[in-house]
């Protein structure tokens, strides 16, 4: 009788364990569903932005050429001209925001492709000594650049220009990156036309 009492015991004991590492088993697949819900959340959310990491070194102010700068002749309107070149990499660009200021005080224009603006032309070229300016605005392709017209409202002489792309990301209005490019800029009181 005490063999089959020993029996019976150790049977409960094993059939207890088993249920036991079953629960623990369950228990932790439990936890990893619900960290993995919090986890996959996260990563989608920062990677929201990499869109943007893309942007660099591929959306810069171009000075070289001579066409960014601020021009403050005699008499009329106080303007910025600034060429903005784009590299060579396929971007889901939508636009760009134009920030000018003198240092202390900083105004800026948001330019998207094939929208018309009052304060901002497109410089579409030249003919003899004059500039053929568009209110429409055209974004650079890739491997290209274009100049742009700015009306400033600053009172002082604009010293700097940054620039800021918005990515679309499948969306219109996009999402404004941090500026990829800032530079000083010169003053000049006539254009630079030959």
């Amino acid at each position: 009788m005490q063999k089959n009492f020993y029996f019976k015991s150790t049977r409960k004991r094993a059939q207890s364990e088993i249920i036991t590492t079953i629960l623990i088993i369950l228990v932790g697949i439990a936890a990893v569903a619900i960290l993995s819900a919090f986890i996959l959340n996260m990563v989608r959310t920062n990677l929201k932005g990499t869109e943007c990491f893309k942007t660099l070194g591929e959306l810069e102010i171009n000075l070289e050429n001579g066409w960014t700068f601020y021009h403050n002749p005699s008499s009329g309107d106080k303007l910025v001209y600034v060429n903005v070149e784009r590299g060579t990499k396929d971007l889901d660009l939508v636009g760009f925001n134009i920030a000018y200021g003198d240092g202390s005080e900083f105004k800026s224009v948001t330019l998207k492709n094939n929208e018309a603006t009052t304060d901002v032309k497109f410089v579409k070229g030249f003919s003899g000594t004059s500039l053929l300016l568009e209110n429409t605005i055209v974004l650079p392709a890739p491997g290209e650049s274009k100049t742009y017209r700015i009306t400033s409202s600053i009172a002082n002489p604009v010293t700097k220009v940054i620039i800021a792309p918005i990515i679309g990301g499948g969306s219109v209005e996009g999402s404004v990156c941090k500026q990829v490019d800032e530079k000083e800029i010169p003053t000049r009181t006539t254009l630079p036309i030959t």
